[in-house]
Order: C-alpha cells, then structure tokens, then sequence
C-alpha cells in the first residue's frame, strides 16, 4: 500500500506538468530558431526522469554533453546498463497515459499551447522555485537539460539515440 501510495506521489500528472514545461522552456531556449517540441519527444521525458536509474544518468551529464553523452553512460564497462536505456521505449509506452494527463494539465493551466502542427510551444518562461522543495528542483533542472539536448538534434536522431520511436 505505501508502495503505490509513494508512486502515485511520484508519478502524477501536476508534477508530470511541471517537468514538461520545463523541458518545453528548456527545448524552445536551446533550439537554435527557437522552435518548440515535436509533442511525440514529450511522451519520453517522464520516463527519463520519473525512474530513478535514468534519472541518475540525465542529473550525472553535463548539458554540454548532450543527448549522446547521456546514451553513452550506459554502455560504459563500469555501468554496463544499456538494458535501461532500451527499455525506454517500453516504460514511455506504459506511462503514456501519465505524459497525456500531464501535457493536458499543462495546457488547461496556461502553461504550455499545443499548435496544430503538433508542437508545443511554453507560455511563459519564468521559473517559479519559491517554496518548492529540493527534490522537485533537480527535476526541473534536469527537464531543462533534456529539453536543451533534445533542441540539437532533429526527432529522428533523439529516437535513434534513446532507442525509442517517436
């Protein structure tokens, strides 16, 4: 029961808003014409944050790595993990529900607008951290930084480089 209790604190769709607005801010600030993301990339950035060993990978990389330094970590001998960054597309497929009820949310609340071409574009930028805890900060920190790697590089190259199809 504490189990599901401390998921469903982990994994709901305000936080889940949050984080993807950041990572929409982050996308749109790094994306050298300042476009937005392609909603599909949306549906991997929970998973990459939300699990704790993904997550421990994206708040171990530099930005300046970018997204191949990210996927390079869990080829390397000493963490021999390339299993999780594959099951990536599996755990984006499972949590699709939550990236939908989250990007719902944030467009209901004004903080993200969904073109009909299928971007997502944020509508405002300002970084509210005033009374939010440490833990919910690194998230969004590290929302940014996905966002700023996803920004380089086209929706073909974030897929081939997570393994995932977007």
């Amino acid at each position: 029961m504490s189990l599901a209790f401390e998921a469903s604190n982990i994994q709901n769709p305000a936080l889940g808003a949050m984080l993807l607005w950041r990572f929409t801010c982050g996308y749109v600030n790094a994306h050298p014409t300042k476009d937005g993301a392609y909603l599909p990339m949306a549906y991997v950035v929970l998973p990459m944050l939300l699990h704790k060993k993904t997550q421990i990978h994206v708040n171990g990389t530099i930005r300046a790595s970018g997204l191949r330094g990210f996927a390079a970590k869990f080829a390397e001998s000493k963490n021999a993990e390339q299993d999780i960054l594959v099951a990536l597309h599996n755990r984006s497929m499972r949590w699709r529900n939550l990236s939908t009820n989250s990007i719902s949310l944030a467009i209901a609340c004004g903080m993200l607008h969904l073109s009909g071409e299928g971007v997502l574009l944020p509508l405002t930028s300002v970084k509210a951290e005033a009374g939010i805890g440490e833990g919910p900060r690194e998230l969004m920190r590290n929302a940014e930084k996905i966002g700023a790697w996803f920004a380089q590089l086209t929706p073909h190259e974030v897929g081939t480089i997570l393994k995932v199809r977007l």
